[in-house]
């Protein structure tokens, strides 16, 4: 392989790498934009959501015969953290796959650095 070819391997590896680490920064701003999102439900569901489903539930739980609020917040609870808990969840996956790509791509590029500074330390001697 002759230097002009790996020089053109290596610009090629290097792009990758850096398209790869980008995808990683923007899963990760992504993460971030959710659990902001996710900050922003919670006050919604607190100040609007809540009571309104609180008092459906407290009604049907009438019905039912549970008249005690604390079994109906943690039901609400419950529901509130299996959502967060599940987009954290895809989220990090997201990102996890996204990161072994990285490696993958950092290390092709740092094999075909030193190939290139092999073949370019032979070619001045």
């Amino acid at each position: 392989m002759d230097q002009i070819e790996l020089r053109k391997e290596y610009d090629e590896a290097r792009e990758k790498y850096r398209s790869s680490v980008e995808e990683v920064r923007m899963a990760d701003q992504t993460m971030r934009d959710r659990g902001n999102a996710q900050v922003r439900f919670c006050i919604w569901q607190i100040l609007l959501f809540f009571p309104l489903f609180g008092l459906y539930v407290w009604y049907v739980g009438r019905q039912l015969g549970i008249v005690d609020f604390s079994v109906i917040f943690f039901i609400f609870y419950l529901i509130s953290y299996l959502v967060n808990h599940w987009t954290t969840y895809k989220s990090r996956q997201e990102i996890a796959k996204k990161l072994v790509v990285s490696n993958a791509h950092e290390k092709r590029f740092e094999k075909l650095g030193e190939k290139l500074r092999h073949v370019e330390q032979k070619g001045d001697l």
